[in-house]
Parts: structure tokens; C-alpha cells; sequence
């Protein structure tokens, strides 16, 4: 074998464990004595030949499952994300179908208006929490942004003690959302 030889003429040796096995090592030894049989010369591969060797293929078929396994993965969420793009896209035409063939829209903006509105409360005042858990101010600029009016909904509640979510609701609807 060539490493003994080459073992025993080293100045230094260290031992590596947990990367190579016994048969890994013996392989590589004759795989490096055949080179040397060689003077050093390899022999090229035929373009047609096939490597072949049964940890090769064991580890390309490992290797191949995997990558088709993320494959699938990817493509099942692209999927998923393809259903909901799909039903928004239904919704938004169908709410356009329905806009396009009323004589009055003004009852269906606002109620879009009542709705956007009803999700900002729930998100800055969870329904049956408490006071402290509120985001007014957050409240106060999500409405600025969604629809340029600056509503007092602190005040409100500082006037109005019982005045819960549902309220907040309610009182908005006194306040002018569409601008002329």
C-alpha cells in the first residue's frame, strides 16, 4: 500500500477521524497505487464510458430525490399562490361587474368604506379587549392613509366611556369619507 510507506517517512503525523472509514481509505489507497503503477499517468475516459460505482449512484440518487422533492414543493406553493390570485381575481371582477351595472354606486362605496373601516377597528381595536390593548393612534393615521380624513377617535372615546369597536364603527359614519 502506498500511505504506509508514506507514513513512515513523514516528519509529521495527524490523525483524522470522522472523515474517512476503513474502506473509504483502502479505496483511495489503490486508486493512488494504481497512479503510481501508472508513473504518475492517468487514464482519460472514454466520452461514452460511465463512471460508475455503487456509492456514486447511491449518493446522485439521494441527491436527485431530493432536489425533485423541493421541486415539487416549489411548485405546489406556486400553486397555492395561483388558487388565491386566481379567487381575488374573481372577486374584484365580479365586484366590477356588479358596480359597472348599477344606476347608483354610492351605497356600494360605502359600504366598501364601512368595511375597510370595520378591518382597521379590528386590527387597532381587537374586539373584546380592553382599553389598554387599543391602538388609537395607529387607528387615527391607518385612516388618514386610507382615506385623507383625520377623525378625532380619541376624543371619542374621552367623551364617550362606553364607547367600544362596534362604536367606533358606527361614529364613522357621520363623517364625510368621500371628498368632493
Amino acid at each position: 500500500m502506498l500511505y504506509i510507506p508514506a507514513l513512515q517517512d513523514a516528519m509529521h503525523y495527524h490523525r483524522l477521524t470522522g472523515y474517512f472509514n476503513a474502506g473509504a481509505l483502502a479505496l483511495a489507497a489503490r486508486g493512488i497505487e494504481g497512479l503510481v503503477c501508472n508513473n504518475g499517468h492517468m487514464r482519460p475516459l472514454v466520452e461514452d464510458e460511465a463512471i460508475e460505482h455503487k456509492w456514486l449512484t447511491r449518493g446522485i440518487e439521494c441527491a436527485q430525490r431530493r432536489v425533485e422533492r423541493r421541486n415539487f414543493d416549489a411548485r405546489k406553493e406556486l400553486l397555492e399562490f395561483d388558487d388565491v390570485a386566481n379567487d381575488q381575481r374573481h372577486y374584484i371582477y365580479r365586484q366590477r361587474d356588479e358596480l359597472m351595472e348599477a344606476d347608483d354606486i354610492a351605497d356600494a362605496i360605502g359600504q366598501m368604506h364601512g368595511d375597510v373601516v370595520a378591518e382597521l377597528v379590528a386590527e387597532h381595536m381587537p374586539p373584546e379587549s380592553i382599553d389598554d390593548q387599543w391602538d388609537i393612534d395607529g387607528l387615527r393615521q391607518a385612516l388618514q392613509t386610507e382615506f385623507d380624513v383625520n377623525l378625532p377617535v380619541r376624543e371619542w372615546l374621552d367623551e364617550d366611556e362606553n364607547l367600544d369597536d362596534q362604536g367606533v364603527c358606527e361614529r364613522r359614519g357621520s363623517s364625510v369619507f368621500i371628498k368632493t
